[in-house]
């Protein structure tokens, strides 16, 4: 499908008028438990988490959300008007925020906006379901070298990782999405640099060994 949901959904004649622009620091707390929704943020760029907490302060439920993702829209379609997390930022972000009614107009009772929002659900649940499958292996080289051969599929095959994977996100982040510490994923990549896996630079791995992938999985 040649145009997104999201660039349906900000180009559309309803929104493009009413919309605003923030921009936000790392640290920043967009917004809180219990905060009113009243739009629906696209982030253009940056990258964001959703918060809650334990009785005991711990930190629970975290969610990233990066470039061209939609921030909590499902809570509003779900009667839920309030935020249930806080938002936080872990890099500069920028989102465009749209007036949460006419968001859904453009779900609801837009044919076109209907159609693609349906298949923008498909490619969130599919990235979803890629996290689940890697965090179901049991040790951080595995949950590498999973996510490492499933860029471009689910159904991997050792003819589907590629030579080369730019990294969108850094250490930390990557880190937090595989559920493991930045410092034992720091050394578990070095290890493997070591032995082969491939090379590591700041923003790609390159001249990825798939026969070593492979045999990790």
């Amino acid at each position: 499908m040649s145009t997104s949901f999201i660039d349906y959904c900000l180009n559309h004649e309803k929104v493009i008028n009413h919309t605003r622009q923030e921009s936000y620091k790392k640290g920043d707390v967009i917004e809180t438990i219990g905060t009113r929704i009243t739009e629906i943020g696209i982030v253009d760029k940056g990258l964001l988490k959703t918060v809650n907490y334990s009785a005991e302060g711990k930190e629970l439920n975290t969610t990233l959300f990066f470039t061209n993702s939609i921030l909590l829209e499902y809570l509003y379609f779900n009667e839920n008007l309030n935020y249930t997390y806080d938002l936080v930022v872990l890099r500069a972000t920028t989102v465009t925020w749209i007036p949460a009614k006419l968001f859904k107009a453009i779900v609801f009772e837009d044919s076109l906006g209907m159609e693609l929002y349906v298949h923008h659900l498909i490619e969130r649940g599919l990235e979803s379901q890629r996290i689940i499958s890697c965090l179901n292996y049991p040790t951080i080289r595995e949950r590498v070298c999973y996510w490492i051969a499933s860029k471009n599929s689910l159904e991997i095959g050792r003819s589907d990782i590629k030579p080369d994977m730019e990294l969108p996100f850094t250490q930390e982040i990557f880190a937090k999405l595989i559920k493991v510490s930045r410092s034992s994923l720091n050394q578990e990549l070095h290890h493997m640099e070591e032995e082969g896996f491939f090379k590591m630079t700041r923003k790609a791995l390159t001249h990825i060994n798939q026969e070593k992938i492979w045999d990790n999985l």
